[in-house]
């Protein structure tokens, strides 16, 4: 019974075959843009690398800079205070150290990020005038 209505359902059915030629000429469309987003998907992640390496470098070298002026920032952040002499507060000071380890390392991570950006749209760019 339930055979006998899958028969009824699909008794109609006669899809349109199209010429071998077309077919193919189709199909080979395909494969050529599957060809070229595979092109360019492996140049992407060429590029990627190489702004990733060059950004890796940057930020290390931000960091050994900015670590060798450590004691400078440290020294300049431990001279802050703050005082409130309407609210009869005594004056709050900073330990400087472990602020100027985190301005280090986000001004390292800052300039990592910055540098991976300007690299990769720098490669970009190459290639497009490369074509």
């Amino acid at each position: 019974m339930e055979d006998d209505r899958i028969k009824d359902l699909f008794s109609d059915f006669e899809p349109s075959l199209t010429p071998s030629h077309v077919f193919m000429a189709r199909l080979q469309r395909s494969l050529e843009a599957v060809e070229v987003v595979r092109r360019e998907n492996a140049a992407l992640r060429r590029r990627s690398r190489i702004a990733v390496a060059i950004a890796a470098v940057a930020g290390f070298l931000a960091g050994v800079i900015l670590t060798m002026l450590y004691p400078f920032v440290s020294g300049w952040l431990s001279a802050v205070s703050i005082s409130l002499p309407m609210l009869d507060i005594p004056p709050v000071e900073f330990d400087g150290r472990f602020i100027a380890w985190v301005i280090t390392g986000v001004v390292s991570v800052l300039i990592a990020v910055n540098t991976y950006e300007i690299a990769l749209a720098r490669l970009m760019a190459s290639q497009v005038k490369g074509r």
